[in-house]
């Protein structure tokens, strides 16, 4: 008993240890790799303390702090979401795959949601089925990137004021004549996070999204989830707030990982809207994708 108490403190600590650097995302990127796993983290952490507590080794008093550490994440799943019948406007967000075999049934969701603004990451480079299968719902589009990710693609039924265009690396822009005047609408593509390049990625960025400023709309593989700094980061550059509720796009789990990661889905595709709109969020099928797809109302 007297080892296992030593293992279950050990055990305590460590899980604790993570669980509060998830919240360091703005003193280094570390802490936002952590917080993509702060909700599986806090939920070992329960299962922990329930270990320890059936054992009468803990108590289950440990299970307050890992539950407000999760409050941000639950605020987000339950967020009230609701959308005006006077008028609506509605954007398809989609990493599409580099490699998708068949993007016939994704063309045909697009076509039958039809969005006003169109947002897409993974494009294949070159001559693709993209013009011409939807220019007549979505005649103006933008193209940017010729990496091995695949290109970062927006496109808008609204005209494009005076040509106005942006293209950096995984942001592709458009600054167009919309329902309550000019509007920048953006396809974002970041990259991984820490140990990878996002952080710098995102310094790349900032400047440009700050010069762009409000109103945007923007939808994007953030490879980030909702409550880290990275996310708090963009939203302040650009004047919006991510529309909806939190809805996981992304299954982790790939052939030869431990089957238990079949259940671990992370929210990291999103749609950011001028703030105060909020919005509504749904998810749409994989269509070949790896990433699910998301329709915006606002």
């Amino acid at each position: 008993m007297r080892r296992w108490k030593a293992v279950f403190r050990l055990g305590l600590a460590v899980g604790f240890v993570a669980l509060g650097a998830s919240f360091l995302g703005a003193l280094h990127p570390a802490g936002d790799s952590l917080a993509v796993f702060r909700n599986y983290i806090a939920g070992a952490g329960v299962l922990w303390v329930l270990m320890g507590w059936a054992t009468r080794v803990a108590s289950p008093v440990w299970l307050l702090p890992l539950g407000v550490a999760v409050l941000p994440a639950f605020a987000g799943y339950t967020r009230t979401e609701y959308v005006s019948p006077d008028h609506t406007v509605t954007i398809y967000q989609k990493n599409m795959l580099r490699k998708n075999p068949d993007p016939s049934g994704l063309v045909a969701d697009i076509r039958a949601v039809r969005p006003d603004i169109l947002t897409m990451q993974e494009v294949p480079v070159g001559p693709t089925w993209f013009p011409d299968a939807l220019q007549d719902i979505l005649p103006y589009s933008h193209s940017c990137g010729r990496g091995s990710a695949g290109a970062v693609v927006v496109a808008s039924r609204w005209p494009v004021i005076d040509g106005e265009r942006i293209c950096v690396s995984g942001l592709a822009a458009l600054r167009v004549d919309g329902p309550d005047g000019p509007l920048w609408v953006a396809s974002l593509h970041l990259r991984w996070p820490w140990p990878e390049q996002q952080a710098r990625h995102l310094d790349h960025l900032l400047p440009v999204m700050e010069r762009m400023g409000a109103p945007t709309v923007l939808g994007g593989d953030f490879n980030m989830v909702p409550w880290s700094s990275t996310m708090r980061r963009v939203t302040e550059a650009l004047g919006a707030e991510r529309a909806g509720r939190v809805r996981p796009s992304f299954a982790l789990y790939r052939p030869g990982m431990l089957p238990i990661m079949r259940f671990v889905s992370l929210p990291i595709d999103h749609v950011l809207v001028p703030e105060g709109k909020r919005g509504a969020s749904e998810l749409r099928p994989l269509l070949g994708s790896d990433h699910l797809g998301m329709v915006v109302r606002y």
